[in-house]
């Protein structure tokens, strides 16, 4: 992407601006009066979006997955404490992800397999909420998943490091096709 265009707002106007937008649409996703759940890890994504939950006084409850109660988990009860928001960790079984392989799989065109940690929850999930909203969105976005990049090759062997590739065209129409 060509970043040369910068809009001149400041971090906090760019802050606010983001908080804004997205609580519109949270307000707007949430106004068809189904129950309303968040998936909520310990992460800054998850975050956010509790804290545009809680600043519009939406009505929801919080839902945290892990296979162990580790520091993900304390953080993200503690978040939801904070804002008052009920909140139920779901522990996984240890053949959690072996149950729900073939389904996640066929659901994500096995582009990202640790969405399996969300299959298999419905039963208790669908006691409390209608709908539950997560945060990836966020989180590949702020750390960069989301831009075209190349893997390095040295001797013919690929590395993990990754380089950005140069998009010569509008983001949105590169993505699009």
């Amino acid at each position: 992407p060509n970043f040369k265009n910068k809009i001149n707002i400041s971090l906090n106007e760019a802050s606010d601006q983001l908080i804004d937008l997205l609580s519109n649409s949270l307000k707007s996703k949430m106004s068809d009066k189904k129950r309303y759940g968040l998936f909520l890890s310990g992460g800054m994504d998850t975050r956010l979006i509790l804290a545009c939950l809680k600043k519009n006084n939406l009505d929801f409850c919080t839902f945290t997955l892990n296979t162990l109660y580790n520091r993900e988990v304390k953080i993200a009860k503690m978040a939801a404490s904070i804002v008052n928001a009920p909140h139920y960790f779901i522990q996984n079984e240890k053949n959690h992800y072996a149950e729900t392989l073939d389904e996640a799989v066929h659901a994500t065109g096995s582009m990202y397999q640790p969405l399996c940690l969300f299959y298999g929850h419905s039963k208790f999930v669908k006691k409390y909420v209608d709908i539950c909203l997560h945060g990836h969105g966020f989180d590949f976005l702020f750390q960069g998943m989301y831009l075209p990049r190349t893997k390095i090759k040295l001797f013919n062997r690929s590395l993990h490091a990754l380089i950005p590739k140069k998009v010569e065209k509008n983001i949105i129409d590169f993505f699009i096709e």
